[in-house]
């Protein structure tokens, strides 16, 4: 009998441990699930913060890309100034110059630009300007009467004749 009773005490011991072990593991499962569902709430949550973020940034860029084409459109401009004023002065300088020939196939404005100032400086350098304004009259016919004199010929008109 004491054995028997031995043997009750050990089954209800370990239907006890049993129980004891199956709360613990269920409050270790139940803890899990509670920080899981914590997790999952911040990993939402911070996708909600970064998709905020973005959608800043995509509007930053938006506004930055603008002003960058405003600003590019606005080089473009002055540098097409700049190969216009060059232009006009190489037309000045040379009434017959044909700038589609020498500008075919160059499409950079700044390539333009360098390209006809030295196309201006090589003109300015050949058509440099020469007074030819003459003198007085007298003092021509004086200078070739002088010419003439040192030539030996007094008298142009029987020079000629003959």
């Amino acid at each position: 009998m004491a054995d028997t009773v031995v043997l009750k005490v050990l089954e209800l011991l370990r239907k006890a441990v049993k129980q004891d072990s199956n709360t613990a593991l269920e409050k270790q499962i139940e803890d899990l699930r509670t920080q899981i569902t914590a997790k999952d709430k911040a990993i939402e949550d911070l996708k909600e913060e970064k998709k905020t973020e973005i959608e800043a940034k995509d509007t930053e860029f938006g506004g930055l890309k603008t002003q960058f084409e405003a600003l590019n459109k606005e080089l473009s401009d002055i540098r097409q100034a700049k190969v216009n004023g060059l232009l006009s002065q190489i037309k000045t300088l040379d009434k017959d110059f044909d700038e589609k020939d020498l500008l075919e196939g160059v499409d950079s404005l700044c390539t333009q630009e360098k390209l006809l100032q030295k196309v201006l400086a090589s003109v300015a350098k050949l058509t440099k300007k020469t007074d030819l304004s003459v003198d007085s009259i007298s003092d021509v016919q004086a200078a070739a009467s002088k010419v003439l004199l040192e030539m030996g010929i007094s008298d142009v008109k029987s020079f000629i004749e003959g």
